[in-house]
């Protein structure tokens, strides 16, 4: 072996890069790109998770019948974590429950009446010592949560115990009592999802929607590119068919494989894994017509990428700018609402987010089309899919 024709071959190679400067702006800037989004979105906790807090705490009358009473029910209201739980009020209960059922909140936290008065006893009670077996009721915190998401249910009852732990010397103090641990409880209930909701429960449709995003996009790049390069696609071109029904043939070519992929996927997860979709068969259609959107939207995108792609090295260069944005920022993996709250908008302007959300909202939430936040999804996916169509019809026209 020649060390100096090892060298040679090596300078040839790097001298290859010096020429296809996309080349080598794809070596620098997508690892570096990487782990910028990689940095800013990874390992954080959940932030600015809406509640809405109906406080029905009538208090105490601690310091005369003429004063206010004292609620003990804003120690532990203050004592929440306001980075972590993003705090709106409510009247009443059913209002509260309203915004959790409409997915505009995470969870309703309500009080009960007697909150003060409870909480006074038992503290009473453990400060005298009195050695009697008969102990007041717990001071009961009721939670009605929204668990679709376990990661972003167990932040919210996290911050909530949390709270309750930190304020017990603070209601101590305030009540003139040593340092006692009052028995305080949450008692929850769980409007979607469950306790026993499993960790393949909750992943499971955002892996369907990226699993889908990522061969479509990869089928459709590496075909097009193939077609430019042995000529196929100027051959179409040339022929009677209009660009338009070349792009609508496509895009019916690539609904009908993701009917297929989801078909497999959805059995596989619930024969294999048990994964439960909430609602009847109607749902699993539903969630059918949202893979079938994610599909074509992503075909067109792909069309779109091919067109600056000379080779099939310069278009597998393109998949990494689609790939990771899409992993980090869409909720496929962690919330969105985990993601630092600088960098959440980026999270609007990813499809694949309303994907997810769609899927996740329909298999978990049981959500049917007349929900509004899932016609917003709808939305999106549709004018996703009518653009980069559009767009892609215009291409081939330039191109022809």
């Amino acid at each position: 072996m020649s060390l100096r024709r090892v060298i040679a071959v090596a300078r040839k190679s790097l001298l290859r890069f010096k020429n296809d400067h996309r080349t080598l702006a794809f070596v620098i800037l997508v690892p570096l790109l990487t782990i910028l989004i990689f940095g800013y979105t990874f390992g954080g906790g959940a932030k600015n998770v809406p509640v809405h807090i109906v406080n029905n705490d009538e208090g105490i009358l601690l310091d005369g019948p003429t004063e206010p009473p004292t609620m003990l029910s804003d120690t532990i209201i203050e004592n929440i974590d306001g980075e972590v739980l993003d705090i709106k009020t409510s009247s009443d209960v059913s209002e509260a429950e309203q915004q959790v059922e409409d997915g505009k909140a995470w969870a309703a936290i309500v009080f009960p009446t007697n909150y003060s008065n409870t909480v006074f006893e038992h503290m009473q009670a453990s400060g005298q010592a009195t050695g009697d077996s008969t102990d007041p009721s717990p001071a009961n915190i009721t939670v009605i949560l929204d668990n679709s998401d376990p990661n972003i249910g167990g932040t919210v009852l996290k911050a909530i115990n949390e709270a309750m732990a930190s304020g017990t010397d603070d209601l101590s103090e305030q009540l003139g009592f040593p340092s006692i641990e009052a028995p305080m409880e949450t008692s929850v209930t769980y409007k979607y999802g469950s306790d026993q909701l499993k960790p393949v429960d909750d992943s499971a449709p955002g892996m369907i929607a990226f699993v889908i995003m990522m061969i479509t996009v990869l089928i459709t790049v590496m075909t097009f590119v193939e077609e430019k390069t042995i000529n196929t696609l100027d051959r179409l071109l040339a022929s009677p068919l209009r660009e338009i029904e070349i792009v609508l043939g496509t895009a019916a070519a690539f609904a009908v494989l993701g009917i297929i992929q989801s078909g497999v996927l959805l059995a596989t997860t619930a024969f294999v894994f048990d994964v439960r979709i909430v609602g009847g068969f109607d749902h699993v259609l539903i969630a059918l017509f949202f893979v079938v959107l994610l599909a074509i939207g992503h075909q067109g995108l792909g069309m779109l990428l091919s067109a600056g792609a000379k080779n099939q090295l310069q278009a597998i260069q393109l998949i990494p700018l689609i790939l990771f944005p899409s992993i980090m920022l869409t909720g496929v993996f962690w919330p969105v609402e985990s993601i630092p709250k600088a960098v959440q908008p980026l999270s609007d302007f990813i499809p694949l987010t309303y994907g997810v959300d769609a899927l996740r909202s329909v298999m978990l939430r049981g959500w049917g089309l007349d929900n509004p936040i899932l016609l917003l999804d709808l939305g999106v996916l549709v004018l996703f899919s009518v653009v980069t169509l559009g767009l892609s019809i215009m291409m081939l026209r330039v191109r022809k």
